[in-house]
C-alpha cells in the first residue's frame, strides 16, 4: 500500500471518531457565528490598517517584496492569495484601508477561514498529547471560547496564524521522539526535523509571538531528548539537522533583509531590539505582580487555580493520570516553566498576548485539574454514582470556563462588531458623501478622515461622524472633545478598546489609565453634525477673568483652560515630547491643593461644567503628572461674597473628561479646588466647556508655540 493510501486510511478511519465530529461541529458552529456577524465586522482598524497598507504599498511598488522585516513575510505567506486575485466583499467605504475597504474586509474574511484551519490543527494537537477524548473536547471547548482566540479571530495582525506552521512544527518533533536515539533513513530525519526546524522559522515570520510558543517548547524538547541520551550521536544528528532546518529559512531572509536595512532595522535585529520598544516601567517584584494581575484579569481566579493544579497534577509521575504519557506531561510543564520564567527575567514588560500559544496548554491543565478532582471526590465518596460523577465534573468546568468563556467571551464577540454597527448605522442615516470619521491617528489623507479643526469646520449640517478611538484628536482639540461630550452621540457601541482583554494585552501602556472605562476613547461613537452646531451655538457666557494660584510658566497661564488649541503638526505615539502640553494651564509644582477661579461678568445660572484633564508629562523627569485625584467646586451668586461648596469628586484619575453637574444656581465665581495624584504635584487642566453656553473671555490669551488660540 502507498504512503498515500496509508494517508487515507488515517483520515477515514479519524473522521469516524465522535471526538472528531463534535470537534468539527464546533468548529463549523464558530464559523457560522462569524458569518453571521460579519456584516457588522470592519476590522480593529488602528493595528490591522499598519498590516493593510504595507500589502497596498508593495503593490504599489512602495517598497520592495524583499525589503524583508519584521512582519514584511506575513503578507506573502498568509495573504498572498486573496491579494493576487483581488477579493472583494460589499463594505462601505472607510479611512485607513486606502479606499480599498472592500478589498481589506475580504482580508479580514479570509483570516477568519485561516482561523478556522488552525482550530482544526487544535483539535488534531490536543488527541496527540492526551488519549482522553471527553477531557480533550473540554479543552478544546475552552480554547474555542477564549477571548483571546476571539479578539484575534477577525484581525488582519493575528498572534495565532503564526501556529498554522508552528504547531505542525511541534507535532512533527512529537511523532518523532519515540525513535529520537534510533538510526534512521536521511529522507526520515529530513521530513522529521529538519522540516520541523523551518517551519519553526516560517511561523516566526508570519507573527513573531509564535516563537513564544516553540521557542520554549524547542528548548524544553531538546532537553528532555539529551537529558538522558546525551551521548547519542543520533540524537545530536537530529538536532543539527532541527537547527540546520531554522537557519535555512532564517539565513537567506536576513541576507535580503541585511540588503535594505542596517542590522538593527534588519529582522533579526529587529526581533533584539524589540525587547527595548517594550522595556517594563516597573522594577521585578512589580513586575511578578503586575503579571499576576494580568492573569487575574485575563483568565479570572478559577482558570488560574485549576490550570495551576493540573500542571501540578502533571509534574509527578505519581500523579499523573494516565491518559497523558510521561514526555508530553514533561514537554508541557517544562515549555510553560521556560516561558514563564522569560516572560518574568527579561526587561521587557511581559504582555499577555505572548502566552497565546500557551493557552492551549493551560486548557489541557484545566481540565486535567477537573478530571483529577472529580476522581479524587469519586474516591472519597463512593456513593456517588456516574451521574452524580457527570453533574460535578460539568459544575467545574462551568466554574472555570464562566469568567473567561462565557463573560469575557461574549463581551470580546460583541466589541469586534462595535466600529462596524457604528459604520451600519450611520450609513442607514445618510449618504456616503455624508458620513466621515474620526479615527486614532491623524495623518489619514483619507478625504472621509477628520484629522484638523479645518476639516471639522467645513462639515455641513448633514454630515454624520463616526469615532473610532480618537484619542489623538481629543488631544489636539479639547474643545471639540468636551462639545462632543457634552452633546452626546446618537449611538454608541464598545469596541475591543473597552474590553478587559485589551487591557490584559496591552498594560503596559495603561500604567496611568484605564482606557476600558472611557466611552469616548474606547466606543464606536455616531454624532450629527446638526446637532454638534447646534450646541456649539448656544447662550454666550462673557468671562471677564480666570486666575489660578500659581502657573508652572508663561506658557501655562490660566487663561489656557478657556483657549481653543489649533496645533499645526500632527501627533503620534510620542506626543507627550512635542510641545503640544505647553497648552494648557498648570501650576507650579507644589504639595496641597492648587486652585483655579474663573469670574464671569455677570451672575449666570449654571448647572454643571465638562472638565478635560491633562495627560501632562512635565519636567524634570517628564513623568505622567497632573492627574485629578479629587475636585471640589465652590461659587458665590454675587462679586466678593463667600465661595460655598456645590459640587465634590474623588478618584478622578482615570476619567479623561467629565461633567461636574450640581442644583442650577445664580453664579457670579466658581473655583475650582484640585487635589493631584501621583507626581510633582502639579495640577492641570486642557479645558473648561459650561453645557448649553458658548464662553467668551474679554481680554484674549496670546498664542505661544505651535499652537493657534482663539477665545469663543
Amino acid at each position: 500500500m502507498s504512503p498515500a493510501s496509508r494517508l487515507l486510511q488515517t483520515v477515514l478511519a479519524r473522521a469516524k471518531s465522535p471526538y472528531v465530529v463534535a470537534s468539527s461541529a464546533l468548529i463549523l458552529t464558530w464559523l457560522a457565528l462569524w458569518l453571521a456577524s460579519f456584516h457588522n465586522l470592519y476590522g480593529w482598524l488602528t493595528d490591522d490598517a499598519t498590516v493593510f497598507s504595507r500589502v497596498v504599498l508593495y503593490e504599489r511598488g512602495g517598497e520592495n517584496i524583499f525589503d524583508i522585516q519584521w512582519f514584511h513575510a506575513y503578507m506573502w505567506l498568509v495573504l498572498f492569495l486573496p491579494w493576487t486575485f483581488h477579493w472583494t466583499v460589499p463594505s462601505h467605504d472607510m479611512p485607513r484601508a486606502w479606499q480599498r475597504t472592500a478589498e481589506f474586509r475580504a482580508l479580514i474574511l479570509y483570516v477568519i477561514f485561516l482561523h478556522a484551519i488552525f482550530l482544526a490543527i487544535v483539535a488534531y494537537f490536543f488527541r496527540t498529547v492526551c488519549k482522553n477524548a471527553l477531557l480533550c473536547f473540554g479543552a478544546f471547548v475552552l480554547f474555542v471560547t477564549s477571548p483571546t482566540l476571539l479578539e484575534y479571530a477577525d484581525l488582519l495582525d493575528s498572534r495565532f496564524l503564526g501556529l498554522l506552521a508552528g504547531l505542525p512544527s511541534a507535532l512533527i518533533l512529537m511523532h518523532q521522539f519515540p525513535s529520537i536515539q534510533s538510526a534512521v533513513s536521511r529522507k526520515r530525519i529530513l521530513l522529521g526535523f529538519f522540516l520541523a526546524g523551518f517551519l519553526l522559522a516560517v511561523g516566526q515570520a508570519i507573527h513573531y509571538t509564535e516563537w513564544y510558543f516553540n521557542g520554549p517548547l524547542s528548548a524544553a524538547y531538546w532537553v528532555l531528548a539529551l537529558s538522558s541520551n546525551w551521548r547519542s550521536s543520533q540524537t545530536w544528528r537530529k538536532l543539527t539537522t532541527y537547527v540546520a532546518g531554522i537557519v535555512a529559512w532564517f539565513a537567506p531572509v536576513q541576507w535580503l533583509s541585511l540588503r535594505y536595512h542596517g542590522f538593527g532595522e534588519s529582522m533579526i535585529g529587529t526581533m533584539i531590539f524589540q525587547v527595548d520598544n517594550h522595556l517594563s516601567p516597573y522594577g521585578r517584584g512589580e513586575d511578578f505582580v503586575i503579571w499576576l494581575q494580568v492573569f487575574r484579569d485575563a483568565m479570572g481566579l478559577p482558570m488560574i487555580v485549576a490550570v495551576a493544579c493540573g500542571a501540578v497534577v502533571l509534574s509527578f509521575d505519581r500523579l499523573r493520570p494516565a491518559y497523558i504519557g510521561k514526555f508530553h506531561a514533561q514537554l508541557m510543564v517544562w515549555t510553560t516553566v521556560i516561558a514563564s520564567a522569560y516572560f518574568l527575567a527579561t526587561p521587557a514588560f511581559p504582555f499577555y498576548r505572548q502566552v497565546s500559544g500557551l493557552q492551549l496548554f493551560y486548557a489541557l491543565f484545566a481540565m486535567v485539574a477537573i478530571e483529577r478532582s472529580v476522581w479524587w471526590i469519586s474516591r472519597t465518596f463512593s456513593s456517588i454514582g456516574f451521574g452524580g460523577r457527570i453533574a460535578i465534573g460539568t459544575l467545574l468546568f462551568l466554574a472555570v470556563a464562566f469568567v473567561p468563556s462565557v463573560l469575557r467571551g461574549s463581551e470580546v464577540f460583541a466589541a469586534q462588531q462595535g466600529l462596524g454597527r457604528a459604520v451600519n448605522y450611520a450609513y442607514e442615516r445618510a449618504s456616503a458623501g455624508h458620513v466621515f470619521f474620526i479615527a486614532t491617528y491623524d495623518w489619514d489623507e483619507h478625504p472621509k478622515a477628520l484629522v484638523s479643526r479645518a476639516d471639522f469646520d467645513r462639515l455641513s449640517a448633514s454630515d454624520y461622524i463616526v469615532t473610532d478611538y480618537p484619542i489623538f484628536f481629543h488631544v489636539k482639540y479639547p474643545d471639540l472633545f468636551a462639545l462632543m461630550h457634552d452633546t452626546k452621540p446618537l449611538a454608541s457601541f464598545p469596541t475591543l478598546w473597552c474590553t478587559q482583554e485589551n487591557y490584559a494585552e496591552l498594560r503596559a501602556f495603561f500604567a496611568f489609565r484605564r482606557w476600558d472605562e472611557e466611552p469616548e476613547n474606547c466606543e464606536s461613537q455616531v454624532f450629527s453634525v446638526a446637532q454638534l452646531r447646534a450646541e456649539a451655538a448656544k447662550a454666550p457666557l462673557e468671562v471677564t477673568s480666570i486666575r489660578a494660584d500659581s502657573t508652572l510658566s508663561a506658557s501655562h497661564a490660566a487663561e489656557r483652560a478657556l483657549a481653543i488649541r489649533n496645533p499645526q503638526t500632527g501627533l503620534d505615539d510620542n506626543y507627550f515630547g512635542r510641545g503640544m502640553f505647553d497648552d494648557l494651564w498648570a501650576s507650579k509644582a507644589s504639595s496641597g491643593t492648587h486652585w483655579i477661579e474663573v469670574t464671569f461678568a455677570r451672575p449666570e445660572v449654571l448647572g454643571a461644567v465638562t472638565i478635560v484633564p491633562a495627560d501632562f508629562k512635565g519636567p524634570p523627569d517628564y513623568k505622567n503628572v497632573g492627574r485629578i485625584a479629587s475636585l471640589t467646586l465652590l461659587a458665590n451668586d454675587r462679586p466678593g461674597a463667600a465661595l460655598k461648596p456645590v459640587w465634590s469628586g474623588r478618584d478622578l484619575e482615570n476619567d479623561a473628561i467629565f461633567t461636574a453637574t450640581f442644583a442650577a444656581r445664580r453664579i457670579a465665581t466658581l473655583r475650582f479646588e484640585i487635589a493631584t495624584g501621583a507626581g510633582n504635584g502639579v495640577a492641570c487642566l486642557e479645558y473648561i466647556r459650561f453645557p448649553g453656553h458658548t464662553v467668551h473671555l474679554t481680554k484674549p490669551a496670546k498664542a505661544l508655540g505651535q499652537s493657534r488660540f482663539a477665545l469663543h
